[in-house]
């Protein structure tokens, strides 16, 4: 509920802009590649130190992920070549935001230490952002569409936007260096159960042929979801947008930020500098 709250202000707001685009022509191309600029523009305000500010771009440059995708469907413009442009120019936008970040981490020890994070867990959290959505596309081409995985782009940059809105950008960033792993191992479990369930992949299928039974997950009854017992279901958050514990999880990493005193999160940023550099 919360994130669908978010992503319907965003949608509504972009929903007037993208009307605004559309009188003046502009094409969805054009928008993204605008999108990605301030993008851009938020990277230079966080590598310059400037957090909060670009926490403040970083709402309007989501608005441009919409936009493009709403222009495209009413002019009738939506393109393969528009999707695949889109999702490649957000590869760019995630550099340029934890590139931001990163810089401004090796410009300034104290940063490090209070407002961002060692530079070690902001790669981390680059990986994550990379692995969540190559997980997603290469699962989706062997094992057809994938929906599962919590850590998508909106959830990250939700939280990205949260932690240095409010000054506390090295919480979110290690949160963001660690749990979309976790929706990466995920992906990876899905697209391998999917494909031994449907006997696409079956290490015995000299000997006995066909799909498999897996104790660890099942498909759903149409076919098109993993289902896995309930101790990986809460540990990978896998539940559906708008669900109750979906929105659980959602006020626990957004409380995370708020309320973990800064102290603890200098004294472990101190930790992974001393002895990791």
């Amino acid at each position: 509920m919360l994130i669908k709250i978010a992503e319907k202000i965003i949608y509504a707001a972009g929903a007037i802009l993208g009307g605004i685009f559309m009188a003046l022509r502009l094409s969805p191309n054009a928008i993204t590649v605008f999108g990605l600029t301030l993008m851009t523009f938020v990277g230079v305000l966080y590598g310059m130190g400037f957090l909060i500010a670009g926490g403040y771009v970083l709402i309007a440059a989501c608005l441009f992920d919409s936009i493009d995708g709403f222009v495209a469907r009413k002019t009738g413009r939506v393109t393969k070549f528009g999707g695949f442009f889109d999702s490649s120019l957000d590869r760019y936008a995630d550099i340029a935001l934890y590139g931001g970040l990163l810089v401004y981490s090796a410009r300034d020890p104290n940063a490090r230490l209070w407002f961002t994070a060692p530079i070690i867990i902001i790669v981390l959290a680059v990986a994550g952002a990379f692995l969540v959505s190559y997980t997603k596309a290469r699962g989706d081409s062997v094992a057809g569409e994938i929906k599962q995985g919590y850590w998508g782009r909106v959830e990250r940059l939700i939280l990205l936007i949260i932690g240095t809105c409010i000054g506390r950008g090295g919480t979110a960033l290690w949160v963001l260096a660690t749990l979309p792993h976790l929706t990466a191992l995920h992906r990876m479990l899905i697209v391998k159960a999917k494909l031994i369930l449907t006997g696409q992949e079956n290490p015995q299928a000299g000997k006995s042929g066909g799909a498999r039974k897996l104790w660890w997950a099942r498909l759903s009854d149409d076919g098109t979801k993993v289902i896995f017992p309930l101790p990986l279901r809460i540990i990978f958050i896998d539940y559906k947008r708008g669900s109750i514990p979906y929105d659980i999880a959602c006020a626990i990493f957004i409380l995370t930020n708020i309320f973990i005193p800064l102290d603890w999160i200098a004294q472990l940023n101190s930790l992974v500098v001393k002895y990791l550099g």
